[in-house]
């Protein structure tokens, strides 16, 4: 979340308020008609209610929760304003930052770059939520607003060189699904803004961004509004897409072909690679407002053609594989390695010895390990690639983050 100065013209709409539309895909789900439409027929990720077996409350960072307190950019996680409501929705004010980031799909693990926990989408996805607040005037509170939005999150794994450019020079994207500051500064209080930037320079010191405030008339912003986000990858013939909206109806729409590693900085109006970096970019959603007016947030949805794009590359070498997920790691003899849902570790397409459990790979460009979490072998093991052996290591890998 950027501190913006300006604003382009508000969009006036007269629209009816309603709930998105529901469709019927070919595999027999029911998406919104916007995410069917396009194909996203797979529900990748939905929270209905939170609850504590959902949201990290205790601030662990393990595996299986769908939320984490925000401890992104080395601040400080907190929970002292997340409230779990009685009706499934959570109320969201102010983390121990100033980017509205309060909640997200996924915290930081290990040192730094180090790794990461939850969820992050990659390769184009229907993102949307009901979203509820105390809409009063925002003057003299200079620090937050109700926000639902989504963060590349390969800045967290420090992976957002630009190539070619000078060493530092970053290059990800923001694509902020709600905000509303209007009152705060000066704007009509019956809008709110969607924006996408691109992030680009030396700390991500630039950007070049379109913002639309949207004119809601007679919104009633205490009662729940959905608010969605459809991002359609562009390819070598195709142009992408990021469109906005607000219970159905379309709020924005911007067009960009596919960037590619002959593009060079400053993107702008009259590149048409702008904004293409989300294509090689997972966002990670993000909720949070000021702690005067938090904003309440329910039924999230995220709906994709397919879940691969989700894996992350923690590094260059794809060393590190946290299950669940579909990702695997090639070793050097071209043997593929994957963890299955049943957290069995498979060998090109084998399931190994069911008698064992794991839920971490790691490969370090020499060694291949795996951390076994059976009850009395919780360790780590150096897997011998040509007999298929295992010995157990005292202490994590070498190079382990």
């Amino acid at each position: 979340m950027r501190f913006r100065e300006t604003l382009c013209a508000a969009t006036l709409v007269a629209v009816s308020f309603t709930t998105a539309a529901q469709a019927t895909c070919s595999n027999g789900a029911s998406p919104p008609t916007i995410a069917a439409s396009v194909g996203y027929c797979l529900n990748t990720f939905k929270t209905s209610s939170f609850s504590t077996s959902n949201v990290d409350m205790r601030k662990t960072y393990a595996q299986g929760f769908q939320w984490y307190p925000m401890n992104f950019c080395g601040f400080t996680p907190t929970t002292a304003h997340i409230t779990l409501n009685s009706d499934g929705s959570v109320t969201a004010g102010q983390g121990d930052n100033d980017f509205n980031a309060n909640l997200l799909s996924a915290g930081h693990i290990g040192g730094w770059p180090g790794s990461y926990v939850g969820t992050a989408f990659g390769g184009g996805a229907y993102i949307q939520a009901e979203v509820k607040f105390n809409a009063e005037s925002y003057d003299g509170i200079t620090t937050g607003w109700p926000a639902f939005w989504t963060y590349a999150l390969e800045p967290e794994l420090g992976v957002t060189q630009w190539p070619g450019q000078a060493s530092g020079y970053q290059h990800y994207f923001e694509g902020d699904i709600f905000e509303y500051f209007q009152g705060q500064w000066g704007g009509p209080l019956d809008s709110y803004s969607a924006t996408s930037i691109d992030h680009y320079g030396i700390n991500a010191a630039g950007n070049h961004s379109i913002s639309t405030p949207y004119t809601v008339p007679q919104a009633d912003f205490l009662s729940y509004n959905t608010i969605a986000m459809l991002w359609v990858p562009a390819t070598s013939t195709t142009d992408g897409y990021i469109k906005y909206y607000w219970d159905g109806h379309l709020v924005s729409s911007t067009s960009y072909s596919q960037l590619t590693s002959s593009d060079a900085p400053p993107p702008s109006a009259s590149k048409p690679w702008t904004f293409g970096i989300i294509d090689q970019d997972h966002l990670v959603l993000e909720m949070g407002s000021n702690n005067i007016y938090p904003i309440t947030v329910d039924n999230v949805q995220v709906w994709q053609s397919r879940t691969t794009s989700n894996d992350v590359t923690v590094s260059p070498k794809d060393t590190v594989v946290d299950a669940p997920s579909s990702a695997q790691i090639t070793d050097s003899r071209g043997g593929i390695w994957s963890i299955n849902s049943s957290d069995y570790l498979v060998w090109n397409g084998i399931t190994q010895d069911t008698a064992y459990k794991y839920n971490i790979m790691f490969w370090n460009g020499t060694n291949f390990y795996v951390h076994c979490t059976t009850s009395g072998h919780v360790c780590w093991v150096l897997v011998n690639l040509s007999t298929g052996g295992g010995t157990v290591i005292s202490g994590n890998p070498p190079g382990y983050p």
